[in-house]
């Protein structure tokens, strides 16, 4: 399937100002499912330098300076790509102590997975009950807890249009049994870094057709590392492994490192953000 997105963010001002640099995060990862044959990102203001970079994960970023006040600013990145079903079980577990949970990783066997089993906060003793329990019940199976943990909070966490800045944590998001994607991931992310799996937070699309009145929009989910397999992606707010549809443009172990558009301006202005996400489907 292929498709053109359109990816268009806006900031007015009430009156002019100047930036600091915009780090900007719209191109997608290259994927075994994703063929990514073009795209082009628009600035206006024109920048008064702009270079592209590749962050940790290998996603690619773009830095934008500017000299020029303005009392706006648009940024537009168009990608053409395709995107073809996939089989995410295609690999096998090994060595085979991986096949059961928790993985038995240390600094000094794996240094490099360490911040993605880091504890971003403690965990209630009702939410680690409930993950025992799933652990108990799939007898520590690596993919089946895996895999029913991300039903369960499809199943346990209404989904919620959320604008705030920051995520919530597991912790609250259990608490309201209520949250948005974001909500959603981090608190999978969370429960399986305490089951001792890896797990990065991915900030991306879901390309498929909106439905009437629908309109698209950024998604996360979450990559588990299983050893035999590397990066395999699990997306609780749909409450399951992703197909194909997904589409990366950038993770890491901080959700906070993941925000398509990063930056700011100097000055008391007020400002307004609009933003559109567009699929043409050819």
């Amino acid at each position: 399937m292929r498709c053109i997105v359109t990816h268009s963010t806006k900031y007015t001002y009430s009156e002019k100002v100047n930036f600091a640099n915009h780090i900007i995060r719209l191109t997608p990862k290259h994927a075994k499912h994703v063929t990514l044959h073009s795209y082009e990102l628009k600035i206006l203001p024109k920048p008064s330098y702009l270079y592209r970079y590749e962050e940790t994960d290998g996603s690619l970023a773009y830095n934008a300076f500017f000299n020029d006040k303005s009392d706006s600013l648009s940024i537009e990145h168009i990608s053409d790509l395709s995107v073809e079903d996939y089989n995410a079980f295609s690999f096998i577990i090994t060595p085979p102590e991986f096949l059961k949970i928790p993985f038995k990783m240390t600094v000094e066997t794996d240094p490099d997975l360490m911040p993605f089993l880091r504890e971003i906060e403690p965990l209630s003793d009702e939410l680690k009950n409930f993950i025992y329990s799933i652990s108990e019940e799939v007898k520590d199976s690596t993919l089946e807890f895996a895999t029913i943990m991300c039903s369960k909070i499809r199943e346990l966490i209404a989904y919620q249009r959320r604008t705030a800045p920051a995520p919530q944590l597991a912790n609250e998001t259990f608490r309201l049994k209520a949250g948005s994607c974001r909500d959603m991931a981090v608190a999978y992310m969370q429960i399986c870094r305490f089951a001792g799996i890896p797990a990065r937070f991915v900030s991306g699309y879901a390309i498929k057709e909106p439905k009437p009145g629908e309109n698209p929009d950024l998604h996360s989910w979450i990559d588990l590392y299983i050893r035999g397999g590397g990066w395999v992606a699990f997306d609780p707010t749909l409450g399951l492994v992703p197909n194909g549809m997904q589409v990366a443009l950038t993770s890491s172990a901080d959700p906070q490192f993941t925000k398509p558009i990063t930056g700011g301006f100097y000055g008391k202005a007020e400002s307004k953000l609009d933003h559109l996400l567009n699929y043409k489907f050819i």
